[in-house]
């Protein structure tokens, strides 16, 4: 609409930007401003309005001092927002109040953040909730060794399958340490994304290809020292309706030998600026 234009028109007076704050319509448009002062953030916040607040915490040129204020924003979706919005130059205070965060949602955005410094990053493998271990697990893939031992041991089977996940992310992880392989091997959590980084004998090659789980069997078969003598093992094909699985009704996918599968659509990674 027509005001919204006007919103983020960078000749507008700020008079007509305050009668806009307290117009209190649409989406906050006038939040998205990349010229507010901290005076006209901290009015945009005196208002308590949603959408407004939603979008504020949004804006990439957003004062620090209006961060603060709405990293203790009662909202968490407002808060949430604010992680989407920071970048590499944001005060360190503002991530350190959201690393304490009462919501594990909003340290699920964090751990997912690459505007987030490393040693605050790091913190979150200990985090108390195994969302957010499984996040930084699944989204950090540059993360140091002592992170990456520590999610790939942790006690929660989501965490650990996070961080060994590669074969389903579009983020390559680094090779696991060798002296964890074993146990990821063993793992059934794990294995699927263990199974790239081993060095295969026909022993171990013919128990992978016995595996029930279909996505151990489809990286084997896609491992470049599978041996000439065993068959390429398939993922099992999904049964049509009426065969007793618990698949999409009506749909039948053939095995990944036949054709790879069509990837689908993909998590957006939360990059800084």
């Amino acid at each position: 609409m027509a005001l919204d234009g006007l919103a983020l028109n960078p000749a507008l007076p700020q008079d007509m930007v305050r009668r806009l704050i307290a117009w209190r319509r649409g989406c906050g448009e006038v939040g998205k401003r990349p010229d507010l002062t901290p005076e006209l953030a901290d009015e945009m916040i005196d208002t308590g309005w949603h959408w407004l607040l939603h979008t504020l915490a949004l804006n990439r040129a957003l004062p620090d001092p209006a961060r603060l204020r709405l990293a203790r924003d009662p909202d968490t979706s407002v808060r949430s927002a604010l992680v989407k919005g920071c970048d590499r130059g944001t005060v360190r205070e503002v991530f350190e109040l959201l690393l304490t965060d009462p919501e594990p949602q909003t340290r699920v955005y964090l751990a997912q953040s690459d505007a987030l410094p490393d040693d605050l990053r790091e913190s979150l493998a200990a985090d108390p909730s195994p969302l957010v271990r499984a996040a930084l697990g699944r989204w950090w893939a540059e993360a140091p060794e002592h992170v990456r031992r520590l999610l790939l041991t942790d006690a929660e089977d989501e965490v650990r399958a996070a961080a060994c996940v590669n074969y389903r992310s579009r983020f390559s992880h680094p090779v696991p340490p060798p002296d964890l392989r074993p146990a990821l091997i063993a793992d059934p959590v794990t294995r699927a994304g263990a199974v790239r980084h081993l060095r295969l004998d026909a022993a171990t090659a013919a128990r992978l290809a016995a595996d029930p789980d279909p996505e151990v069997r489809a990286q084997l078969a896609r491992h470049p020292q599978l041996p000439p003598e065993l068959p390429r093992p398939c993922s099992a094909p999904t049964p049509a309706r009426g065969s007793g699985s618990a698949s999409t009704p009506g749909r039948t996918r053939r095995s990944r030998c036949e054709r790879p599968s069509t990837p689908g659509s993909r998590p957006r990674r939360i990059r800084s600026t």
